[in-house]
């Protein structure tokens, strides 16, 4: 049997997350039947059970182990590629980028030093001063009666909190080190997707306009057209070289300015969104795992989705 007549196999790391289901549903809404997803995640009871072909691994925290079952299942299955959806299993992975594909498998990860600088968002915030709102480790630094505070490590809008500048002071008694704060932005948030080449070129981006969230993740969103956010996430993406997709949460300040609240050199959890628009970020990956030349896809501005179970596509 030839390279191309073989059925493709793809490991997806924490399937059962929203960034892992929809890299599922975007790789069944391009290949259908052609295409064979091993899903993995540490829940035994995840969202991704149902998946075709679902097992569960420890945590990748317990690296270990983590990486004993991940390459059992790689020498078992032969995917071509992994496709890692959250920040932990990234993380590890990256460290075994050199080991993996000697297996024959392309784990599509950005490498550690970019992870870890990217996950520090004081460290994020005070590198990039220009495009972040103010940022503190105190929030008497902070203007404004109100300010934002969150968790400096953390994913998924957990732990975030406006507080009053009284109410801040007292959080920060409780919480030094662990928490940063920030100017208080009021207004919508956008998503920008990123699709970057294997060698950490940014290749083309995507801007969601968030109507809704839920759990951190884009539940009712449009998609628009930004040039000075998407330029941003793309000089980023560049200037540290991230290798697959990568994703970035802005807001405008009160001059109508971008800046960008939180980021991460991953596939976000909405980016079927950004398939269903017209980039199927997880596709154009094995495309180009397969050595094949990226040319930038026609967009669907005009797009308006509710995300249900079938990513609905509405107007209002």
């Amino acid at each position: 049997m030839s390279n191309q007549d073989k059925q493709l196999i793809v490991l997806i790391p924490e399937a059962g997350g929203d960034a892992g289901l929809s890299a599922f549903k975007s790789l069944v809404y391009e290949y259908g039947m052609n295409i064979r997803i091993i899903a993995t995640d540490a829940d035994p009871k995840s969202p991704s059970i149902s998946m075709s072909k679902f097992i569960h691994v420890p945590y990748a925290t317990d690296e270990g182990r983590y990486m004993e079952a991940m390459k059992r299942i790689i020498e078992k299955y032969e995917p071509s590629l992994i496709m890692p959806t959250s920040d932990f299993d990234a993380k590890v992975l990256s460290r075994y980028k050199l080991e993996l594909a000697q297996y024959g498998c392309i784990p599509v990860v950005s490498d550690e030093e970019v992870i870890n600088a990217w996950e520090d968002k004081l460290c994020m915030a005070e590198t990039h001063p220009s495009i972040h709102p103010v940022t503190s480790l105190h929030p008497d630094n902070i203007p404004g009666g109100y300010i934002f505070a969150k968790p400096r490590y953390g994913v998924g809008s957990r732990g975030i909190i406006v507080l009053h500048r009284d109410e801040a002071l007292y959080h920060y008694e409780f919480h030094k080190e662990e928490y940063i704060y920030q100017e208080l932005l009021e207004g919508e948030q956008y998503t920008v997707d990123v699709l970057c080449s294997l060698d950490g070129q940014p290749l083309q981006a995507v801007t969601r306009r968030v109507y809704r969230l839920k759990g951190g993740v884009d539940t009712v969103c449009s998609i628009v057209h930004s040039p000075k956010m998407e330029h941003i996430a793309m000089e980023l993406c560049r200037d540290y070289s991230v290798v697959g997709a990568a994703c970035f949460e802005f807001m405008f300040d009160k001059e109508g300015e971008p800046r960008l609240i939180d980021c991460q050199p991953r596939l976000s959890g909405a980016h079927i969104v950004t398939t269903i628009a017209g980039l199927n970020i997880p596709v154009q990956l094995i495309e180009l795992s397969q050595g094949n030349e990226f040319t930038p896809k026609p967009v669907n501005y005009n797009l308006k989705v509710v995300r249900t179970f079938n990513e609905e596509v509405v107007s209002w």
